[in-house]
């Protein structure tokens, strides 16, 4: 076995069971304003925000798994075998007219971004963003001001097209397929006439039924016998079933320097349901505060069972030991307003997302507000939640 991948499995038993590493408590307390103290401190120097759909849901975007607004629960127009078979690269390589006419109402452009990715964008310019892992496809954080650095797409992005030919794999622009799109034409390759795709169709991951998978989700090299000689064996993160095609490469080269120097995850808008982006959270030091903003508590998995299936530290808000993570349970904007109210940055982040908006809006011609964002970002936030109690009839983001 390679030392890189010795030192890789050190640092996953260690960080999992707690071997060599102090838990040391870093909050002061376990709320929303303990927090802001701590990000206000000298200690909180790179912020890694961990975002999903429910960051975008007020710009009009649904997200997957709400019971009757969510993508998967509006899709029987498009008469699928199932609501997943949307993202799979087998059936779209057959049936590829639901996914482009499904991309047609999600094509970016369309949307503003909301208050949550304008506050990102804040932190970008206070110079606390390390990185924003999004499982979005939707851009909206590029549109808010990140740069291409600032990202990892890890359920891939419009920005690039390719054609699904293994012998081809032409890259194709934006605009390209776009016009495809809206003329109503399925995207061929100019060069063979196979389907082109837009990178999304890379994320939809499902863990492969293995326990070797989830006892080891690392790269790793086993060389064994067999009749015609020695046989590598590779158990790797990326060697998991898709419903295509694997994770791009950025996102396991970023998570293996970013989460050893984190101060601080902040998580929105997700419910922590797809691997490996879900096991993002316990990538982090142990010491590591971690701020969930969502409409549930999400990430709670038994510290055992994290570890043996390859999940990492789980969260933990409610029990004696908690020391670490912390909920604030409700509307993703309104959680980064009453942040940011507690920051100070209140009044910068409303004139920034009026700012950018009136901007949008003057290049496209048009002064629609985002669908649930139309009370302006003026209106205050709530009081604080950052509870220990999960409200009832909420479903995660």
């Amino acid at each position: 076995m390679a030392e890189p991948d010795l030192d890789f499995l050190r640092s996953l038993f260690s960080q999992t069971l707690g071997l060599g590493s102090q838990k040391e408590r870093l909050l002061d307390e376990l709320t929303l304003e303990g927090v802001v103290r701590y990000m206000q401190s000298e200690r909180c120097q790179r912020v890694i925000c961990l975002v999903g759909a429910g960051i975008s849901t007020s710009a009009g975007i649904p997200d997957f798994r709400s019971p009757t607004t969510g993508l998967y629960a509006n899709l029987e127009k498009y008469h699928l075998p199932y609501p997943e078979a949307i993202f799979e690269i087998g059936y779209f390589k057959k049936h590829p007219e639901p996914f482009f006419a499904l991309a047609k109402e999600l094509y970016p452009g369309q949307f503003k971004p909301t208050i949550c990715h304008y506050f990102i964008r804040l932190l970008k310019e206070k110079g606390l963003l390390l990185r924003c892992y999004t499982q979005n496809i939707d851009t909206l954080e590029r549109v808010a001001g990140l740069e291409p650095e600032d990202l990892v797409e890890a359920h891939g992005t419009f920005y690039t097209s390719h054609c699904t030919s293994q012998l081809c794999r032409h890259e194709y622009t934006l605009g390209w397929m776009k016009e495809k799109l809206f003329s109503e034409v399925t995207p061929k390759c100019e060069k063979c006439q196979s389907v082109v795709k837009p990178a999304p169709l890379a994320p939809r991951p499902v863990p492969r039924p293995s326990w070797a998978q989830w006892v080891l989700p690392l790269c790793l090299h086993v060389t064994v016998s067999s009749g015609s000689g020695p046989v590598c064996l590779r158990v790797s993160t990326s060697d998991i079933i898709f419903f295509g095609e694997n994770l791009p490469s950025r996102f396991f080269s970023c998570l293996q320097s970013d989460f050893r120097k984190v101060d601080l995850l902040i998580i929105m808008g997700t419910s922590l349901q797809v691997q490996p982006f879900a096991s993002l959270i316990g990538k982090a030091p142990l010491s590591t505060p971690r701020l969930l903003i969502n409409k549930e508590k999400t990430g709670q998995t038994d510290p055992f069972l994290g570890m043996m299936m390859g999940l990492g530290g789980g969260m933990d808000f409610d029990s004696k030991k908690a020391y670490r993570d912390v909920a604030w349970l409700g509307d993703c904007d309104q959680g980064c307003l009453a942040l940011a109210d507690l920051l100070g940055w209140k009044k910068e982040l409303e004139d920034l997302v009026r700012k950018e908006h009136a901007h949008i809006d003057a290049q496209s011609g048009s002064s629609t507000p985002n669908p649930t964002t139309a009370a302006s970002p003026r209106t205050s936030p709530p009081p604080g939640k950052a509870e220990a109690k999960t409200t009832d009839g909420e479903k995660p983001q």
